[in-house]
């Protein structure tokens, strides 16, 4: 895997190892995908949030993966999901305790490093532990053709995603907070519902218990994500944005639940749920009492993701451009008003902010 100017991974082959086997091309998602023929919708569509109020509002929406985890643990289990690193890096790793799964909750507008995680779950999966894997589409598809053959101890969920941006800008992006800030950055919540669910902003942590939110150095990611500028170029061009779902089970945000079905909205977050199979179908009926939940249809829980893959930005090649040959800070100053002035009055907030702490 060798990483390209904007930062993505892909794989090279190695022309005078390669015997021509052809076995990368059979277990390469995306050709997987468009060989299936046979259209397989979801079983049940579930609108739903955690009984437990702590959980509820510390989750991206409703609180489903959460329980969907601990069902796992009790089963002696193990867990892989997206985590953040303490240098800031999107990783998936393995989680067998209740406090290391909640390092998966909550959202991660990053494509993650997978390198060496389906080796080890298949390792996992051999010696017999039952095992939940959950990511995007492609990563889920991935690991299915990964393993070639079917594990009844696996169980995959697939997100709705919108595309993956680029591991190598989200990095600059933490180092010029770094060099805008006054105190040390310690972690960053993508998705803090202060103003509500649908007005999700990105709220980060200092050392001296200081919080920055809604300013425009804590807006800055999400602007840059929500754009669709920055996103790996197959993003674009997704297979995964339909109801054909690659894992047992589906999570996301119930978007449209305030006109769909107005009676079940809270400001809190509402999940959706999607059953696709019967093994899917098997883990709900073990967590589903720790849910306040509606069942719903496709019809009513359609959405952008389940339709057609985001367009890229129409300044994408110019933001490229930018930020290739003069940097981060010159490119987000242009496109998103980052200027002198800005960062200036931001840093003053902090300062006022700190004092404020002590």
């Amino acid at each position: 895997m060798q990483t390209d100017k904007e930062g993505f991974l892909y794989p090279h082959i190695n022309n005078e190892c390669c015997t021509e086997c052809n076995l990368c091309e059979k277990v390469c998602p995306i050709i997987y995908r468009d060989r299936q023929k046979n259209v397989k919708l979801p079983l049940n569509v579930y609108a739903l949030h955690h009984k437990d109020i702590n959980i509820w509002y510390k989750s991206s929406s409703g609180g489903a993966f959460t329980a969907l985890a601990e069902e796992c643990l009790k089963m002696k289990g193990i867990v892989y999901g997206a985590t953040l690193t303490k240098d800031f890096v999107v990783v998936h790793r393995g989680e067998q305790t209740a406090k290391g799964i909640l390092n998966f909750r909550g959202s991660k507008y990053v494509q993650s490093d997978i390198q060496g995680i389906y080796n080890d779950i298949r390792h996992q999966l051999r010696n017999g532990r039952q095992v939940i894997f959950s990511g995007t589409p492609c990563q889920v598809e991935g690991l299915k053709c990964f393993l070639i053959k079917k594990y009844d101890n696996l169980t995959t969920i697939d997100i709705l995603c919108h595309g993956v941006p680029s591991p190598q800008i989200f990095a600059d992006y933490i180092q010029y907070i770094k060099q805008h800030s006054v105190d040390n950055l310690q972690q960053i919540f993508m998705k803090d519902k202060t103003f509500g669910w649908e007005y999700p902003n990105l709220r980060l942590y200092y050392k001296h218990d200081n919080t920055e939110f809604n300013t425009p150095l804590a807006n800055l990611w999400n602007k840059i994500y929500y754009d669709s500028i920055i996103n790996r170029p197959s993003c674009h061009h997704c297979r995964f944005t339909n109801l054909q779902r690659p894992g047992d089970i589906t999570i996301g945000d119930f978007w449209g639940i305030k006109s769909s079905h107005p009676s079940f909205f809270d400001t809190k977050g509402i999940s959706l749920l999607m059953v696709n199979t019967n093994k899917g179908k098997k883990l709900w009926e073990h967590v589903c009492t720790n849910f306040v939940y509606h069942q719903s249809d496709i019809k009513h829980c359609i959405q952008p993701a389940l339709q057609c893959p985001n367009p890229a930005s129409p300044e994408r090649d110019i933001f490229w451009k930018e930020y290739l040959d003069k940097g981060f800070a010159y490119a987000v100053k242009g496109h998103y008003g980052m200027t002198s002035k800005v960062l200036f009055n931001n840093k003053i907030r902090q300062i006022i902010n700190l004092i404020k702490q002590k």
